[in-house]
Parts: C-alpha cells; sequence; structure tokens
C-alpha cells in the first residue's frame, strides 16, 4: 500500500507544481517546469496503476506506460537544469541538447516492446516487477549521463556565485539530490538487487522544494496559486476517486466507466465556478485597491505642480496600501540625480 500511496502522492506533487508554475506561464523557467514535472505525471500515474494491476496483462502495460513518461524525464530536467543555470551560455551545450532529444525520442518508440521491458515477474512484495529488455540498460546509462551533467553544472554555478543566485542554486542542488536519489531506489530490483524503493515519495518532496524556490524568489501570487491546486486537487478527487472507488471496491467496472464519463464532463465546469468563487474572495483588496488608484489618476491628470502631484500620491498609495510611510524618487533629468 505504501508504494501506491507514495506514486498518488507524486501524481498529486507535480500536478499541483503545474497549477502553480501555469498561472505565470510568461515566464520561460516556469515553461520548462511543467513540462518536466508533466513527464513526472505521466510516470507516477503509470506507476500507481501498476501497483493496482491485478493481471499480467494490465501490469505489463501500466508499467510500459509507466517508463514511457520516465524516458521523458531526464531529457526535460537537463534542459530545466541549462536554462536557470547556463540559460547565458547555452549554445555550447548545442550539439548535447540535440542528441538528448534524439535518443529520447527513439528510446520511446520501444518503449512498449521487448526490447524495453520483456515482461514482469515476482520479487520481493511484489508480483509483478519488469525484467529489464537490452535498451532498457541504455535508457539507465543516458539517465545517468544526464543527472550527473545537471550536478556539474549546478555544483559550478554555486562555485562561481553570490547571493540569491547562489542561493537559488543551493535549492536546485537539494531539491535533484533528494529527488533522484529517491526515484533511484527503483532501480536495484531492476538488476535482482533485493532493495524495495522506499525513496519513491522523494520524487514529490523533490518538485515541491523547485517550486518554493521558484515562488519564493520569482515572487508570484502564492496565495491564489496554492488556493487553486486545492481547489482542482478537491475536484478531481472526487471526480477520479469515486469511479476508482467504485471499481477496485465494488468491482462494477461498467458503472464505474459510465460515472467518470459524467464526472469528467462535468469537472472542469466545477473547477471554474469553485475557482472563480475564490478569487473573488481572495482578490477583493487588490480590486479595492485598483479602484482606488484608478479614481485617483484621474484627478492627477488636472495637476500641474510637481510638488502637489507628489503628496497626492504619495497620499493616495498610502490610503489604498494602508501603509504608515510612502515615499516617491523623482530623477531630475537636468541636474542628473535622483530627488
Amino acid at each position: 500500500m505504501y508504494y501506491v500511496i507514495s506514486s498518488i502522492f507524486n501524481c498529486v506533487a507535480s500536478l499541483s507544481v503545474i497549477l502553480i508554475c501555469f498561472r505565470n506561464y510568461k515566464y520561460k523557467i516556469n515553461k520548462f517546469l511543467i513540462i518536466f514535472s508533466s513527464t513526472v505525471f505521466i510516470w507516477s500515474f503509470g506507476y500507481t496503476f501498476w501497483q493496482l494491476g491485478q493481471t499480467y496483462k494490465q501490469s505489463l502495460f501500466w508499467i510500459r506506460f509507466a517508463m514511457a513518461g520516465s524516458i521523458a524525464i531526464p531529457v526535460t530536467f537537463t534542459e530545466f537544469i541549462i536554462y536557470i543555470i547556463e540559460k547565458e551560455n547555452i549554445w555550447k551545450l548545442s550539439i548535447f541538447r540535440k542528441v538528448n532529444i534524439f535518443i529520447s525520442v527513439v528510446l520511446f518508440l520501444f518503449s512498449f516492446t521487448p526490447l524495453f521491458i520483456k515482461t514482469v515477474k515476482p520479487i520481493l512484495n511484489f508480483n509483478f516487477w519488469p525484467v529489464p529488455g537490452i535498451l532498457f540498460y541504455v535508457y539507465h546509462l543516458w539517465f545517468a549521463i544526464n543527472i550527473v551533467l545537471c550536478w556539474i553544472l549546478v555544483f559550478n554555478k554555486i562555485k562561481n556565485s553570490t547571493g540569491l543566485i547562489k542561493l537559488k542554486s543551493i535549492y536546485v542542488l537539494v531539491a535533484t539530490t533528494i529527488g533522484f536519489g529517491g526515484g533511484m531506489t527503483n532501480h536495484p530490483l531492476w538488476y535482482g538487487i533485493l532493495i524495495p524503493p522506499v525513496g519513491n515519495i522523494l520524487v514529490g518532496l523533490a518538485l515541491f522544494i523547485f517550486t518554493y524556490a521558484i515562488v519564493r524568489y520569482r515572487l508570484l501570487d502564492i496565495k491564489v496559486a496554492v488556493t487553486r491546486v486545492g481547489i482542482f486537487l478537491f475536484v478531481y478527487l472526487f471526480v477520479l476517486g469515486l469511479p476508482l472507488y467504485m471499481g477496485y471496491v465494488h468491482k462494477k467496472w461498467q458503472q464505474a466507466t459510465y460515472l467518470a464519463v459524467i464526472l469528467a464532463t462535468i469537472g472542469p465546469f466545477m473547477y471554474r465556478y469553485f475557482k472563480i468563487k475564490a478569487e473573488q474572495v481572495l482578490l477583493v483588496r487588490q480590486r479595492q485597491y485598483q479602484r482606488v488608484i484608478m479614481q485617483a489618476a484621474e484627478g492627477m491628470l488636472r495637476i500641474r505642480r510637481i510638488d502637489r502631484l507628489m503628496r497626492m500620491v504619495i497620499k493616495v498609495v498610502s490610503k489604498a496600501l494602508k501603509v504608515e510611510k510612502a515615499g516617491v524618487y523623482l530623477y531630475e533629468r537636468q541636474q542628473g540625480y535622483i530627488n
């Protein structure tokens, strides 16, 4: 049961990161993290259903599905690291990036064949653990090369930077070590080494650390973002959880399928309704600020004296934002200094 819970946690974590970053999708760093988190979600989703599989055929399909998502993890993570760590010198890694994408595409094309996963068999407490094909070893080596490269890039950035850039890089290093260290506990059993994947849940924790670093140093509206995530999880735990409960507990898969279709149809409307209601409550003060400032701006257009205009700006800002002190920096172009 722990492994099912850990994979569900990783699903929830990756979805949460996607939703938080989607609010500020215009930033490239958020786009890269959304793409990387999507591959983690695919892997976690397949991992969950593989653990729940009752037959050989089901389990083989879902572990191949999970590994198809896992194939995209190294290349998307490397792109994410290159952008946040080495975006000024990204051209130096152009050949490696092209080879990386090519290898991931080739491996993905064979991910549902015996060349990647031959079969599944019992080992330890797992009834259907995958047996690697020859391409899995290629994948594993390629995976390791990507992670080592990312560690080297992050270490160099920490060594050669200071301040917030160094702190951000330390967050990335910690998250990388926790996430991939935990995820790699899945690998020994592929080689017949009797070590269970107890660190699997750390993948989701690492995603939250990445997101915290971006939220902390990009100043995103975390309250609104977290509220959206909470509403999304509430709605879709209901939408997905009820059919799964009906199917796995009561074995009524036909009725569960019909219910899933109905709930999947109304789910987006439920999410949109609750999101709008929540944001109306959260953003009520911001909208009040905006109205006060817009009204004041109309009056400012009629003021000609700079001293009166500055006093009015300070008065309006202090009143709207309810701050005790406010000031204005005025650049004097002719004198060449700030007043």
